[in-house]
């Protein structure tokens, strides 16, 4: 199980067809399954999908919200 990073200003989460995308700048960064996925850890700069949210409350990956301070 892996811990997976959105950390990038302005880096988006989402989900499509079963998978977590990040993209940063509209550039795709990295595909997951969520089966892979134990954590996602996010920083305040970024953004999340309602879709990313479903699919790992679907799989019971955890979420972590961190504010930069």
């Amino acid at each position: 199980m892996k811990f997976v990073f959105v950390k990038d200003w302005g880096a988006f989460l989402g989900a499509e067809k079963g998978m977590f995308y990040c993209k940063v700048k509209g550039r795709e960064i990295w595909r997951i399954s969520p089966a892979e996925v134990r954590s996602i850890i996010l920083l305040s700069d970024a953004i999340i999908s309602t879709n990313a949210i479903k699919l790992a409350n679907e799989f019971g990956v955890e979420m972590i919200f961190f504010e930069r301070g």
